[in-house]
């Protein structure tokens, strides 16, 4: 059985389609991909300005974020000697 002869047909005795309506038929309408477009583009222009704008000058932009040191560190032996490097940090 082939897939033509499986669907109701028309008078004219032609097949008919499973979607009465095709993608070429959709594109040809602006109302349909203009909106998406247009919405997509602002949102890559939006993406793009965020990143490049934290990227050119990244210092200003953490002015007077604070941070907090915790030293952990309980040091080390090395030989003889007392090392804690978390205290020169």
């Amino acid at each position: 059985m082939s897939s033509e002869s499986a669907g109701p047909t028309r008078d004219s005795g032609a097949p008919r389609r499973a979607f009465p309506v095709r993608a070429s038929d959709l594109l040809k309408v602006r109302a349909v991909w203009i909106l998406p477009l247009i919405l997509g583009s602002a949102v890559v222009v939006l993406i793009t300005a965020f990143y490049v704008g934290s990227v050119i000058n990244p210092l200003a932009h953490l002015h007077g974020l604070p941070v907090d040191v915790v030293n952990q560190d309980r040091g080390a032996v090395i030989g003889t000697r007392q090392v804690n490097i978390g205290q020169q940090v």
